[in-house]
């Protein structure tokens, strides 16, 4: 792989291209951007090791870059808050790199909405990650990831291998990709092969394509082309394995709630990136709280569980969407230009020892 080609510039050319941002728009994106990888230290874009950090899978596609300057400007926002520096140590190591960045994200949206809250040190004895200070009220918010399975993990690397490849296009051209299930090792490798012809022929063609259906849909184009994508497939996105989502999901919840104590209101939330609803993300949705809340019922110390997905979906006719019953909240936000999707759920817990007032429910919409 040539090194000299990840410089600061050629990671961020994407931004130079994003048309519904104005020139002050695009100025600050940058410069978050540049704050978020500088934190990792001086030239870590051009350091081997730097390709298998999880920060790297946000370099090649807008909403990566789009995501990048969110938590650029959610680091600079927490920076002077209360240990918040034991949570950015956790940001330089692989394994903790995940928890620690869903911690500062919804940290960051806690003090934009104005809600005082304070970042917990990490003890031997059981706690949750953040306190909630809100109408004179205390609240526990413990956040968590769902554990990968070994075949989601087998997949997302097979995906990282052909996301790999892509990162070392010629000068000036860009790609999108739609990959409809989880691929194989021998269909990964076939793939890949076909990107290196691609890769090869794009600076003389500016538009090359490969479509196996059912399987992928590829472009690589410089960017004067881009407009040959049809619309629908300009994004990155893969279908990885569905699998026992349940269980895996009712784990979390007997394994986190020690974390919450039974003397204030605690509130579970679980970020699921591996998680990809439906095609009917509401009856997903519900089908996931009916699975749950008995389960939920009899951990008392939780007031509230929280399941955030967040994920990019090729589909323009995604809408968004808030259900509320009087234990359940089923609710998405999609952007059509980065095709964006937070698909969240909420389930109040009946039978919780500390039950969330109406006020105190709205605050979990902002999580």
């Amino acid at each position: 792989m040539n090194q000299t080609q990840f410089t600061l510039d050629s990671l961020l050319n994407l931004i130079n291209y994003m048309n519904h941002l104005n020139t002050e728009e695009k100025r600050k994106l940058r410069s978050n951007c540049e704050y978020a990888i500088r934190c990792f230290g001086k030239d870590w874009e051009t350091r081997e090791e730097s390709r298998s950090h999880p920060l790297w899978s946000f370099f090649g596609y807008s909403i990566g870059i789009l995501l990048l300057g969110k938590f650029g400007e959610a680091l600079q926002n927490l920076k002077k808050k209360e240990n918040f520096h034991e949570i950015f140590k956790r940001l330089h190591h692989k394994d903790q790199f995940g928890g620690a960045f869903n911690e500062i994200m919804i940290g960051n949206n806690l003090l934009k909405a104005g809600i005082q809250f304070q970042f917990l040190k990490p003890d031997t004895k059981k706690t949750p990650d953040i306190v909630l200070y809100y109408s004179g009220k205390e609240i526990n918010l413990e956040i968590t990831e769902k554990e990968t399975s070994a075949e989601y993990k087998m997949a997302s690397m097979n995906l990282h291998k052909i996301d790999t490849s892509l990162y070392s296009l010629p000068k000036n051209c860009f790609f999108h990709y739609h990959i409809h299930k989880p691929l194989s090792n021998s269909r990964t490798e076939d793939i890949l092969q076909k990107c290196q012809k691609m890769k090869h022929n794009v600076s003389k063609t500016g538009f090359e394509k490969y479509h196996k259906s059912g399987i992928i849909d590829l472009y690589i184009f410089k960017r004067e082309n881009e407009q040959k994508v049809p619309i629908e497939h300009r994004t990155i996105s893969a279908q990885l394995p569905r699998t026992d989502e349940i269980r895996r999901f009712k784990g979390k919840i007997s394994d986190k709630s020690k974390q919450l104590c039974e003397e204030k209101a605690g509130i579970l939330v679980v970020v699921d990136n591996d998680f990809w609803p439906g095609e009917d993300e509401k009856q997903s949705n519900l089908n996931l709280k009916n699975n749950l809340e008995e389960h939920i019922c009899d951990h008392k110390n939780i007031s509230a569980f929280v399941i955030i997905n967040n994920c990019v979906i090729a589909d323009i006719h995604h809408t968004e969407f808030l259900v509320e019953e009087e234990y359940f909240i089923s609710m998405m936000t999609f952007n059509p230009k980065t095709l964006f999707t937070t698909n969240k759920i909420i389930i109040f817990n009946e039978y919780a020892k500390n039950p969330l007032s109406q006020e105190e429910r709205e605050l979990v919409k902002i999580l």
